[in-house]
Formats: C-alpha cells, sequence, structure tokens
C-alpha cells in the first residue's frame, strides 16, 4: 500500500511542475509581441527567444509612428517661419553678389530740367551692379551688365539666366541718351540669345532687384537711363598721328590730317543737353589732333553766326572751348577701381595730376585766353585763338606740354603706342544764355563729368 500512494505522490509532483512551465512559456510570449523589454532571461533557457524579439524590437523602430515622423520632419504648420521669411527675401537660398562702384541710374530725363546731374549710387532711382561682362554664377545672385566688348549676345557658357531679368537699353538721339528698348522677365524665354546694341547696353538683374526692375519698366517714356563708370559705346576713341603744328590760330587738314570729330546737331555722338532742341543749334565744330614727344597739339574750328567773350573771367559761361586731358586710360583701373561716386572729378585725380582741364578763348577785343580749371601743376600751354567774323568761324588752337600732364614721374610720354584720355566740349554763350555743345554723355566735361566718357585717345 505504501509503494501505491509513493507512486500517486510522485505523478502529482511531475504534473505540478509541467503546469508552472507552461505558465512561464506563456508569459514571456506575450511579453516580447507588446514590444517591452523582458526581465533577463537565463542563457540556457531563453537563447532563441532574444534574439527574436530583438529583431522584431529593430522592426519596430524603423518603421516609426506619424507621430515620430512629425517630430523628424517638421510639419506644415512648423515650416511656416521659414516661409515667410523666403517671402519677405526671395533669394533665402541665394548667396548676393557683392556691389562694385559702377551702377545705372535714371532721373527724369536731359533737357526736363531734372537731368541726371546729383544721382548717386544710393539713391531709389539708381541699381548697382555687381559684374561687367561676366557670365552669371549658378548660385549667387547678381546685377551685372553687358557692353560691347562682351560680344554680340550675352549667351554664356557657364551659369544660368532662369532666374534673371534681362534689359536692354539703347542710345535715343532725341532723348540725348539711353532709353530702356526692351526686357524679357524671370519665366521670359531665349533670354541668353539677347543682343547687345553695338550702342548701348545690357543688364542681367536678379530676381533679387525685382522691385529696382519694376520700377525701371515703370518710368515714364523719355527716361535716360545713364551707365555711371562703364561705356556703352567706344565709337568716339580715336588714333592719332605724330607730328608738330605751329601754334598760329589756323588750322586746316594740310597740317593736321582728317578731323577726328565732326560735331553738328545730328551727330549721334554729341549731345546737346542744354538747348531746346537740336534744330535750335546753330553751331557746328571740327575736332583736330595730333602729338610729337614733347606736345599734345589741339585745333577746334568752330562755325558759329555769333560769338560773345566779354571777358576773361567765367570763360565757361560764354563762347570758348574746354579741354580735359588724362594721363591714362579713361579705363584704367585708376578711375574704374575707384569709389568716386560717379568717376567725377575729385580731389585724389586732381591732386595727383593725372586729370587736367583747360579752356581757351578769344575776347570781343581778340585777345587769346587760356586758364587752368583742374590740374596740380602749373599751367604751360600755349594758345592762339581766332574770330574770323567774316566767315563766322572762331578757331582755337593749342599745345599742351606732356610733361605737365600725370604724377611726378608718370607723365605723358610722347611715343607711339601711348593711350591717354582728351574729350572737348565747345560752349557758346551770350548775356541772356548759355549753350553748350558736347560729345557723347558730356564727354566727362559736362553734366555728369563722368570720367570714363572721356575718349580714348592712341598716339599712333
Amino acid at each position: 500500500m505504501k509503494k501505491l500512494l509513493i507512486l500517486l505522490l510522485a505523478i502529482s509532483v511531475v504534473l505540478c511542475l509541467a503546469a508552472c512551465g507552461s505558465d512561464d512559456t506563456e508569459d514571456s510570449e506575450v511579453t516580447s509581441s507588446q514590444g517591452s523589454t523582458p526581465s533577463t532571461p537565463s542563457k540556457d533557457t531563453t537563447s532563441e527567444s532574444s534574439s527574436s524579439k530583438d529583431n522584431s524590437s529593430t522592426s519596430e523602430v524603423s518603421e516609426p509612428s506619424t507621430e515620430s515622423s512629425t517630430t523628424e520632419e517638421p510639419s506644415e504648420e512648423s515650416s511656416t517661419p521659414e516661409e515667410s521669411s523666403s517671402t519677405d527675401d526671395p533669394v533665402l537660398e541665394w548667396e548676393v553678389a557683392p556691389t562694385i562702384s559702377q551702377y545705372v541710374g535714371w532721373k527724369g530725363s536731359i533737357g526736363d530740367g531734372t537731368g541726371l546731374t546729383g544721382v548717386r549710387a544710393t539713391d531709389a532711382t539708381s541699381l548697382p551692379l555687381t559684374a561687367i561682362n561676366a557670365s552669371p554664377v549658378d548660385g549667387t545672385a547678381s546685377v551685372i551688365a553687358f557692353n560691347y566688348e562682351y560680344g554680340r549676345t550675352i549667351e554664356s557658357d557657364d551659369g544660368s539666366y532662369d532666374d534673371y531679368n534681362i534689359l536692354v537699353f539703347t542710345y535715343d538721339h532725341d532723348i540725348f541718351g539711353y532709353a530702356l528698348t526692351s526686357s524679357l522677365g524671370v519665366d521670359g524665354e531665349g533670354k541668353d540669345k539677347v543682343e547687345i546694341p553695338d550702342d548701348g547696353y545690357v543688364l542681367a538683374v536678379h530676381k533679387n532687384w525685382q522691385a529696382k526692375v519694376d520700377a525701371m519698366l515703370a518710368a515714364d517714356e523719355g527716361t535716360v537711363f545713364f551707365p555711371h563708370g562703364f561705356r556703352a559705346t567706344d565709337a568716339l576713341d580715336a588714333s592719332i598721328k605724330s607730328g608738330s603744328a605751329t601754334i598760329d590760330g589756323k588750322v586746316s587738314e594740310s597740317e593736321y590730317g582728317k578731323p577726328i570729330w565732326e560735331i553738328d546737331p545730328y551727330y549721334e555722338l554729341a549731345n546737346y543737353e542744354q538747348f531746346d532742341s537740336p534744330l535750335d543749334v546753330d553751331v557746328t565744330a571740327k575736332v583736330y589732333m595730333m602729338y610729337d614727344a614733347e606736345y599734345l597739339y589741339i585745333g577746334v574750328v568752330v562755325d558759329s553766326p555769333n560769338h560773345y567773350l566779354p571777358n576773361k573771367d567765367s570763360l565757361w559761361r560764354y563762347d570758348s572751348i574746354q579741354v580735359n586731358v588724362i594721363s591714362v586710360d579713361p579705363m584704367d583701373e585708376y578711375i574704374t577701381g575707384s569709389s568716386m561716386w560717379d568717376f567725377i572729378i575729385n580731389t585724389q585725380s586732381s591732386s595727383d595730376n593725372v586729370f587736367r582741364q583747360y579752356g581757351f578763348g578769344v575776347t570781343n577785343d581778340g585777345e587769346s585766353v587760356a586758364v587752368k580749371y583742374m590740374g596740380q601743376a602749373e599751367m604751360k600751354a600755349e594758345t592762339v585763338c581766332y574770330r574770323d567774323a567774316a566767315n563766322q568761324t572762331t578757331t582755337y588752337e593749342a599745345k599742351i606740354p606732356l610733361s605737365e600732364c600725370g604724377k611726378e614721374g608718370e607723365t605723358i610720354k610722347g611715343e607711339k603706342g601711348t593711350v591717354i584720355g582728351v574729350s572737348v566740349s565747345v560752349n557758346q554763350g551770350t548775356e541772356e544764355k548759355w549753350t553748350n555743345v558736347m560729345l557723347r554723355d558730356g564727354g566727362g566735361i559736362i553734366g555728369l563729368n563722368d570720367i570714363t566718357k572721356v575718349p580714348t585717345i592712341t598716339f599712333n
């Protein structure tokens, strides 16, 4: 009987242990399916189960819920501040190129009483440039001017005009300045094929300056868009021959050769800012020039029915000529790389003696007059001016020592290949009115006095 009881007790113990093991296994499986970390199992019973649970947990993290995705990638609402900033600054993603000294300014029109004198790069009616004759750089917002030196079109091999406005400016003799003649907006097509005018320039303006573009497009008809510090034509540039002239108030082609400029009311390379209309201009002029080792010779023959110079004071207000001489190329880095706000005569250039300006005239009494307006050194220029009333002509002839033009030790050399700047302006005046016949854009003398507009003269 005792043996039977012991057997029954053993069977009961085995069944009880089996039931307990089944409960532990079920609890472990449930814990894993919930993704929580189970208590550390013993190595000999859970190594396979632990590997399975690690894989299941990794899979859940790599496929996050919508809530966790919102945390890593800002929602539409959370990105609103950045989008608002982008709206205020349309080129938030662009690097804005630094500006240079040159710019385009517009302010009324020549002859309407406002003119362009006094325009500065910082004015609301000015657009500073960031480059001249350079291809656009992708990722950089720029304002680029293109002129005759770049080529026939503004085509670029380096950058795209996708985010640029293209504006074309052409010289208009009716307004004596550069008019906006065509444009392509940011969404325009064929912008890289836009041609550069023979007498004008093109602006590529990034959308960063869209407000400036809109203002230019809205400008009144007849508005002049003046290129400060860069040229839109080189048509006035000339070469002069070597030779010496006799200063006697007589100028002829047999002595000087053909004139380098012939100015009349219809001359495309001349302005008449002070006149009501070119048809009211009753003045023409021929300008001659040559050089030798020591002197620059200038002869100007003016055809005018009237001549009035009461005295040698205020020469520029009456019948006379003004002559600029620059001892370097007007497009030299000395001038174009300066900080002059519109490249006018400034303290630096006049004190350095790089820039000189003379006035020559003949009084009503027949006295020849020569004065110096700009320049450091003592003036030694000689002149003989003569009024021929019968033929209604006035001849101005002068020789200017090359040694007095330019910095000390860097004066003009009277030899072939030398490049300088020379400009001439013809003044006409009476007791009631002062008028002027000038080369294009004032020739660097009248109006804006932009030195870069002084023609380049090469010694041949």
